[in-house]
């Protein structure tokens, strides 16, 4: 019996000084690039709001849409470099480049040639559709970047009109698309019909990576304990992990998801 205590204790403390915080795979904090964080000081408002959720790693993945968005790499990583010295009083807290992609024909092209980043520099990339995009188009575009070696994961895939049926989304999946969804859907911050299309697909264990799709420090605050609570009650406290922690963790360094 007291053998078993003293293992228990020190496995309690393994735990407790292994455990990560939470990764966010999709934020819109770099100021002044996109719809996200209108300047440096909303940024930094972010940053805090985020490390008080318990985030403690941030991929910044601001959009790119062509004639919309369209900022050169170096800027981003200028921007990038501004938060990150805001970031330093924030300890254990990373930041890493990445990108919100909206799909066109000429994605492929544009990631090739080094226009668009991929997430932390690995083969991991963030892409979104309209949300009224036909399936057929969806499952081709990402098809397509799956045959030329990257790894989509697919933005906010509660939004799409045209992915209601499981036989289409287990499709993508078996053919090698990841499924990320907002927290703000899980929660029916964003309406009913994402949030039923959230718990379908977390009732079916179809989604890989849970993001806040932050775009500012009020009404898109980079929010996430909420929702992590709800996943871990409703469906567990692995598979909560596994979309706040260890999945996200994986593409940071980019390795494989099972």
């Amino acid at each position: 019996m007291i053998l078993k205590r003293i293992l228990r204790k020190c496995r309690k403390k393994y735990i407790q000084k292994n455990k990560t915080g939470f990764i966010d795979l999709h934020c819109h904090i770099l100021p002044e690039v996109d719809d996200g964080a209108k300047d440096l000081q909303q940024a930094i408002n972010m940053l805090k709001l985020a490390y008080k959720e318990g985030i403690r790693a941030i991929a910044v993945t601001p959009h790119y849409k062509e004639t919309v968005f369209e900022n050169p790499t170096i800027r981003l990583i200028e921007k990038l470099n501004q938060i990150k010295v805001a970031a330093k009083e924030f300890e254990g807290l990373t930041l890493t480049l990445g990108c919100e992609i909206y799909y066109s024909h000429e994605s492929v092209h544009m990631l090739l040639d080094g226009v668009i980043p991929t997430i932390a520099d690995s083969r991991y990339i963030l892409v979104e559709f309209s949300p009224y995009a036909e399936y057929k188009y969806i499952k081709n575009g990402l098809q397509d970047m799956i045959l030329n070696g990257y790894r989509p994961i697919l933005a906010h895939a509660e939004r799409y009109d045209n992915l209601c049926e499981l036989e289409k989304i287990r499709n993508l999946t078996d053919m090698g698309v990841y499924l990320q969804i907002n927290t703000g859907g899980v929660l029916g911050e964003f309406g009913r019909e994402e949030k039923r299309r959230c718990k379908k697909l977390l009732r079916y264990r179809l989604v890989h990576v849970a993001a806040t799709d932050a775009h500012d420090d009020t009404e898109r605050a980079p929010a996430i304990k909420k929702c992590f609570q709800f996943i871990k009650k409703k469906y567990g406290t692995e598979y909560a992990e596994a979309l706040f922690i260890y999945n996200p963790k994986k593409v940071l360094a980019g390795k494989y998801l099972m």
